[in-house]
């Protein structure tokens, strides 16, 4: 499962390599950190962890279904009507079901998922962390750190919305999220809708 060391990640680009590292900070670190990987896991509707997932879905007279999570890593069964379905890469000789190239939904290789109620049931694995180095993607990793450091750095300015800085003007301040974490998490979000 993806865990980030939220305090260490975010120290280091602080350049706060303390000798001596307060542990309250490193705790308030962490659940900044944390709360940051909730907020771009609900903005994008993926979440940074490999999560399995058995679900049901009604059938639709088509040959691709969407699933709920994405995007998706591997699945371990499908079955559509108590029928037991084999799932792969494109290869020879095909199997009956594959996951399409974006990683949102299954596609069957012939047939439709056919009408009913909850008739297809399906387990599977979704989520961004890399099967190979077990870590979600390093540039969502490091929009959270770069927005999380901005909320530890206005810490002292809690509660306030703005200040009058004289001659300079007036200072705004925004708990949410900042336009570049948001264009760099663009590429992530999930904008397909299943149904």
């Amino acid at each position: 499962m993806a865990t980030i060391d939220w305090a260490a990640r975010i120290r280091t680009y602080l350049n706060k390599s303390d000798a001596k590292p307060d542990a309250t900070a490193g705790e308030v670190l962490a659940a900044i950190g944390s709360a940051v990987q909730t907020a771009i896991e609900n903005h994008t509707s993926r979440t940074f962890a490999n999560i399995e997932y058995t679900e049901a879905y009604d059938g639709h007279d088509k040959p691709v279904l969407y699933l709920r999570h994405a995007p998706i890593v591997s699945v371990s069964s499908l079955s559509l009507n108590g029928t037991a379905y084999v799932v792969g890469a494109p290869a020879y000789p095909a199997p009956v079901a594959a996951i399409v190239a974006s990683g949102e939904a299954l596609r069957l290789t012939s047939g439709v998922f056919a009408c009913g109620v909850g008739n297809v049931l399906v387990t599977y694995t979704a989520g961004l962390e890399s099967t190979e180095t077990g870590q979600p993607p390093e540039d969502l990793v490091f929009a959270g750190v770069v927005w999380a450091s901005m909320i530890y750095k206005d810490a002292e300015r809690v509660g306030l919305t703005s200040a009058n800085k004289g001659a300079a003007g007036q200072l705004s301040y925004t708990r949410e999220m900042p336009p570049f974490v948001k264009l760099a998490l663009e590429r992530y979000r999930r904008v397909v809708q299943w149904t």
